[in-house]
């Protein structure tokens, strides 16, 4: 495991399902930064959160298929609220 104090930065990026070659009916997701970031990917921020209390760049990457504005602003704003909710589980449990 990364020490936490050495964690400075996250990336968060969507993609889609693709097949898993020879594995019939597996699924993964390719990173391809074109879509929205994906809800399990907010859920790992805020295990990231929780594990990383220090301060966090995180980084929302687009390489294309930019949506409006107020959509890319409101990705931002739901990555800010699922680190503080595990910054927030992590105070409650240190309580």
């Amino acid at each position: 495991m990364v020490p936490s104090e050495r964690v400075r930065a996250v990336h968060l990026a969507g993609g889609r399902c693709i097949g898993v070659p020879g594995k019939a009916g597996a699924s993964r997701i390719l990173d391809d930064h074109l879509h929205d970031v994906p809800d399990p990917v907010y859920a790992l921020l805020v295990e990231t959160g929780r594990r990383f209390p220090g301060p966090l760049t995180v980084i929302l990457e687009r390489d294309g298929l930019f949506p409006p504005f107020e959509e890319t602003l409101a990705e931002l704003a739901r990555a800010r609220t699922s680190l503080e909710k595990g910054r927030a589980r992590k105070r409650e449990a240190a309580a």
